[in-house]
């Protein structure tokens, strides 16, 4: 048969047959007219190829398991295999955990009902401010696929302004990464150098914000947050720490909406 009414007969795109045949995988017979005739033994011999890739087999260990003649070799080829695809579920595992957790943090907002609340902090959360310049990210390249994964921007608001006064003037505010050292410590993954901020395991006071800018905002932003403070006899106690919740566009603005937090504790 031609390679039309092999495709149709198999679903695999005509193609994907020819990269096989080229690649030796498939060893039709060639015409005078120099067209290739497929023939039943070629048919079984591409089902069989699809439920190799089906595994997510290379084409070129393929290759590798068509060529050998010893099982030990066979065996180790699929033990190979296997042990690929258990990294990816692992990482599918991880993802699924981290979009559980993107939708508990939102979940958490919606269901509070206010924009101004209290929580207790799982861990001591490990803020980094300094990226662009950091000898410690340029080091671990190879890591950022991971680090990222773990973690979330966050904003950083300095505790000497949150316990001073409130008023209309702009305050500078800096954006960065931040996890939970848990998480750290479970993946082994290399702590952030000295320089980071640290948020630490205690109560600490929420407020949902919008920003457009990520270097200044207005100190009145912070207004419900640092009243609340101060009329429930709270002193902050470390600088803000954040989610990052949505990244929204409207009218041609990418807006940021942040849960940030920082740790307070009951003045004496």
């Amino acid at each position: 048969m031609n390679i039309r009414n092999l495709s149709l007969l198999t679903g695999i795109n005509a193609e994907t047959i020819r990269s096989y045949r080229i690649k030796g995988l498939l060893k039709p017979g060639q015409k005078q007219n120099g067209y290739y005739n497929y023939t039943t033994e070629d048919y079984i011999a591409l089902i069989h190829l699809r439920k190799l890739r089906g595994f997510s087999m290379s084409l070129d260990m393929i290759g590798r398991y068509y060529q050998t003649e010893n099982e030990n070799e066979l065996i180790s080829m699929i033990e190979e295999e296997q042990s690929e695809l258990h990294k990816q579920m692992a990482q599918m595992e991880l993802e699924l955990r981290l979009l559980e957790f993107e939708k508990r943090h939102i979940r958490q907002v919606g269901e509070n009902g206010q924009n101004i609340y209290l929580l207790e902090a799982i861990d001591e959360k490990i803020d980094y401010y300094n990226m662009y310049n950091s000898e410690y990210f340029r080091s671990h390249k190879d890591l950022f696929p991971d680090i990222y994964a773990y973690t979330s921007p966050t904003l950083r608001i300095t505790k000497e302004i949150l316990n001073g006064e409130c008023s209309g003037k702009m305050i500078p505010i800096q954006a960065g990464i931040g996890t939970y050292r848990h998480i750290i410590k479970d993946n082994y993954l290399p702590m952030p150098p000295d320089d980071c901020i640290i948020i630490p395991k205690t109560h600490c006071l929420c407020q949902i914000i919008t920003l457009s800018r990520l270097d200044h905002m207005n100190l009145l932003t912070l207004k419900p947050l640092m009243d609340y403070a101060k009329q429930n006899n709270y002193v902050f106690i470390s600088d803000t720490t954040g989610y990052l919740l949505r990244v929204q566009i409207k009218e041609n603005q990418t807006q940021f909406r942040f849960r940030i937090r920082a740790a307070v504790e009951k003045r004496d």
